[in-house]
């Protein structure tokens, strides 16, 4: 099974980019990722984004025909639809998601999985290079306390991930299937069952997370866990995972963002801001999924302005130079961009003798 890298970074792979980044110049993102709806069908107790409302917002299919072309004209390469929702609570995503696939921008679609119906993935599920489905518990009990959906809400995902996996098949698709469950006290006795499920069901890929801390969060699992000492010695569980890898199914352990909170960051500057940024469900882009919904980080509006509009503007200068004044002493330690900012810090400032390669 292919190795993803799900547990690093890729800009070693964008050599262009990097490069003109060394050499002061503009860059615009490579990546983003995309609020298509506000609103959500589920409240999961590890939610990141819980304050923000779940508003029943959409992002409109001709204006991100119109922002995604000219991002795509700038050198952005990929969009996750994720952000601060259930993506396919808009009616819309199907052809938003074709629409971008038909740009030559690569696409991948985070869900909880209840609404990724087989009608869903004729739809469009060849148009997206991997599915991630959040699916934090292996028991329908347990999945209704962690997820607080409807009753019925963990089959109707595992049908769904089987039907994908069936699909996938018949049409001989390159779509990675993956499965992602946070680890958290309520669940931690159902991760090896869940892993041996949706390999069952016909998924590629398995990953174990940690819980995502979120400076805005209000969720009571910030005070629950010790995220010091709650992912140490856990070695059956990743004994256990191994033992399920084969040529058609890998499960990953996250060790490298299990560790982020005891790890001190070398560096004092968000270096990575650049290569990607976040939209939400309004149409307002942001540095990053911790800080939206943060007053003074907000670049602009997708609905306002043009993106290159957004992207040399003002606003973001502000938001960028607060960033910097604060030498990153909000961020969570498992911020996404950090394995980019270590690499990037590296060769901002090489140690010595790096030309005896």
């Amino acid at each position: 099974m292919e190795d993803y890298r799900v547990d690093s970074h890729k800009l070693m792979f964008h050599v262009d980019k990097v490069s003109d980044w060394m050499q002061g110049k503009e860059i615009y993102p490579i990546n983003a990722e995309i609020g298509l709806a506000g609103a959500c069908n589920h409240r999961c107790i590890f939610c990141a984004v819980d304050y923000m409302g779940y508003e029943p917002k959409v992002l409109s299919k001709e204006i991100t025909n119109i922002r995604f072309k000219e991002m795509r004209s700038k050198g952005l390469k990929s969009i996750l639809f994720a952000g601060t929702g259930e993506p396919l609570l808009n009616k819309d995503a199907p052809d938003i998601i074709n629409n971008t696939k038909t740009m030559g921008v690569d696409v991948a679609l985070s869900t909880n999985g209840v609404l990724f119906t087989e009608d869903i993935a004729k739809e469009c599920m060849e148009s997206i290079s991997w599915i991630r489905f959040s699916t934090s518990a292996g028991t329908e009990d347990t999945y209704k306390k962690i997820h607080q959906g409807k009753d019925g809400d963990l089959e109707r995902v595992f049908t769904n991930i089987y039907n994908a996996a069936q699909f996938k098949k018949k049409h001989n698709l390159r779509t990675t299937l993956n499965v992602q469950i946070v680890m958290i006290p309520e669940n931690i006795d159902e991760v090896i069952m869940l892993a041996k499920k949706v390999k069952e069901l016909g998924a590629d890929q398995y990953l174990v997370k940690s819980f995502g801390w979120q400076p805005l969060s209000v969720s009571s699992l910030k005070k629950e866990i010790n995220r010091t000492t709650f992912y140490d010695n856990h070695e059956e569980i990743v004994r256990e995972l191994a033992e399920l890898n084969d040529e058609k199914f890998r499960a990953v352990y996250r060790f490298n963002r299990m560790s982020k909170a005891k790890i001190e960051k070398n560096y004092s500057e968000c270096y990575a801001m650049p290569f990607h940024t976040n939209i939400d469900a309004n149409g307002d882009v942001w540095p990053c999924c911790q800080l939206i919904g943060t007053p003074d980080m907000c670049f602009g509006n997708i609905y306002q302005q043009s993106f290159e509009e957004i992207w040399q503007g003002d606003a973001r200068k502000h938001a960028i130079q607060c960033i910097k004044d604060t030498k990153l002493a909000g961020c969570a330690p498992e911020c996404r961009l950090d394995d980019m900012n270590r690499y990037l810090n590296e060769l901002k400032h090489p140690s010595a003798h790096v030309n005896f390669i």
